[in-house]
């Protein structure tokens, strides 16, 4: 009997000792993203990095609205998730600040890129945002508080 309560008890303590991993969303509306790099395809591609990453965010309303921080600009978007269970997305640009944010920044990539998107994945905490034609995947990471 005492056994028994000893490894009911040690099996209900490392449940509540491992960390739970919250669910991926299995839609995108009202997560926020931080740009992490863009990862061109192509063997032996590297992965691009911008000046000034912590400038690029993504932020999927809940009505459709997609609102972006691309360096020194400002850009909005629509988007919907088709829903076919692999991940579709389709998105429409929309309006965009243009000021220059300087060299080597990706602001006017990926406005450019928005309505390539074709699929999102969402796994250990990142966004794979997959363009077509196989020319690349913008990656973001979960921003802080949301996501």
């Amino acid at each position: 009997m005492l056994r028994s309560i000893l490894v009911v008890g040690l099996a209900a303590l490392s449940a509540c000792a491992s960390p739970q991993l919250p669910e991926p969303p299995a839609n995108l509306a009202g997560t926020s993203w931080r740009l992490v790099y863009f990862q061109p395809s192509g063997a032996g591609a590297n992965p691009v990095v911008p000046p000034r990453v912590g400038r690029y965010t993504a932020d999927f309303g809940v009505d459709g609205t997609l609102a972006l921080g691309l360096d020194c600009n400002r850009a909005t978007a629509r988007w919907a998730a088709i829903p076919s269970g692999r991940g579709a997305l389709s998105v429409t640009a929309g309006a965009m600040t243009r000021a220059f944010c300087g060299d080597g920044a990706l602001d006017s990539r990926i406005a450019q890129d928005l309505e390539k998107i074709r699929s999102f994945k969402v796994e250990d905490g990142r966004l794979f945002l997959t363009l077509d034609a196989g020319a690349g995947t913008y990656v973001w990471r979960a921003a802080s508080g949301g996501g």
